[in-house]
């Protein structure tokens, strides 16, 4: 919504937060960070493709690299295990 306000120049997000957007053309995809093309943005570059320096195509592998393991769910070292129970619950049932 910032974005469509004209609040923020652009964002970071994931195609399936962005897919509405996308399909209403209220925005325009630049670069996809990720190892492969999305089946649906077949026109639409990878970060790693894009010409820039050594150092930035190592930063984009890193990144690339981090986001294959999806989205991580972290708790304080000492957090008792019943609390990863409770977290672990919604992502089992489904």
């Amino acid at each position: 919504m910032a974005m469509l306000r004209g609040e923020v120049a652009g964002q970071l997000g994931s195609y399936t937060g962005l897919i509405a957007f996308i399909k209403a053309k209220e925005c325009r995809v630049l670069m996809q960070v990720a190892a492969k093309r999305h089946k649906d943005l077949q026109d639409v570059p990878l970060a790693s493709e894009l010409p820039m320096p050594a150092q930035g195509k190592k930063i984009i592998a890193i990144i690339n690299s981090m986001a294959e393991l999806g989205r991580l769910t972290a708790g304080p070292p000492r957090s008792p295990g019943r609390d990863f129970r409770y977290c672990r619950m919604p992502i089992k049932s489904h």
